[in-house]
């Protein structure tokens, strides 16, 4: 058909960046040194606890990097939080993050830090990339599936950002499918931060444990990148053709 636009579709790809904790009991902590790409979308996730309770009354603020860090979700459970955050930016700064939580001092701190490529680039700081976001919780379990809705294309990726917290063991396994970004975790008190990704829809974004615990899970769909362009050496033959259509109609006009 003539003048039809084919649409083309870029595939999602995920790229981690920092990922640690620290035990420290601090109001603040700084993550290592990252180099991010321009123009892609930056999804970070922080995790924390204060011994005793309750949980931390806010989630912290995120700089560095040069980029704009704005909070998709930020969610607790008993003595937890888990915060997720979006950035893009045209030209990132090579450098650390600050974590910062203000006057509340925290009993450790875990985060992770990810770059996706082939993503819708429009609105401001990574938000045409982000879709929709959707967070559960439960207590003395072994897992926790977050449900998102339905996806807006077949084409977009899933990211999941879990808080396990308490137990005796930190470490989580990612859900079916889904691949690991990072996994950092600490003791005193345990804590464990996974965030995990797949270049595909899923609905049912979960992790698990072996031993008992809380959990608090955030989900994230992510909208992959569509451009049109012209069928190869579709544009040349479509001028011809109006080129010469118009050529005739000139042609009659004048008898």
């Amino acid at each position: 058909e003539i003048g039809k636009e084919w649409v083309i579709v870029k595939a999602v790809t995920m790229t981690a960046l920092a990922g640690a904790g620290s035990t420290v009991n601090a109001a603040s902590y700084t993550t290592a040194s990252q180099a991010p790409t321009g123009d892609l979308l930056q999804l970070a996730a922080v995790s924390s606890v204060i011994t005793g309770g309750p949980a931390p009354a806010a989630g912290p603020a995120l700089t560095g990097n040069g980029v704009t860090w704005v909070s998709v979700s930020s969610q607790t459970v008993d003595i937890g939080r888990v915060t997720v955050f979006r950035g893009m930016v045209a030209s990132p700064i090579a450098g650390t993050n600050l974590i910062d939580f203000g006057a509340e001092t925290q009993s450790g701190c875990n985060w992770s830090f990810a770059e996706f490529d082939g993503v819708d680039t429009t609105g401001t700081n990574g938000s045409g990339a982000v879709v929709q976001s959707v967070s559960a919780t439960t207590t003395a379990a072994t897992s926790l599936t977050v449900t998102l809705g339905a996806f807006g294309s077949t084409d977009n990726a899933t990211y999941g950002a879990f808080l396990k917290e308490g137990g005796t063991d930190e470490t989580q396994t990612v859900g079916t499918g889904f691949t690991s970004v990072a996994n950092p975790t600490h003791v005193g008190p345990v804590e464990g931060l996974l965030t995990e990704w797949r270049v595909d829809n899923d609905t049912s974004v979960d992790a698990s444990t072996t031993n008992a615990a809380d959990w608090r899970g955030i989900a994230v769909e992510i909208k992959a990148s569509t451009s049109a362009q012209m069928p190869p050496g579709l544009g040349p033959a479509l001028g011809e053709f109006l080129e010469r259509g118009l050529s005739q109609f000139a042609t009659l006009l004048r008898f």
